[in-house]
């Protein structure tokens, strides 16, 4: 993700790690496939453009947090 954002941004983004808190999710095995097979869901955008999206919206709105 973050390679996706310093595309957009033209930026170099420094990632700052920190120690895990209480209730983080360490390992997710999310999928849409049980949507896509029992509802006929299919996503509308894909990673790169829905996270484009949100960068030109965030951009927009010249929201900083």
């Amino acid at each position: 993700m973050i390679e996706y954002l310093q595309k957009l941004s033209n930026r170099h983004l420094v990632v700052i790690y920190v120690p895990e808190r209480i209730g983080d999710v360490r390992h997710s095995k999310a999928s849409l496939m049980k949507f896509n097979t029992f509802l006929g869901y299919q996503p509308e955008f894909d990673f790169d453009r829905g996270i484009g999206i949100v960068f030109d919206w965030y951009k927009t709105h010249n929201v900083d947090n």
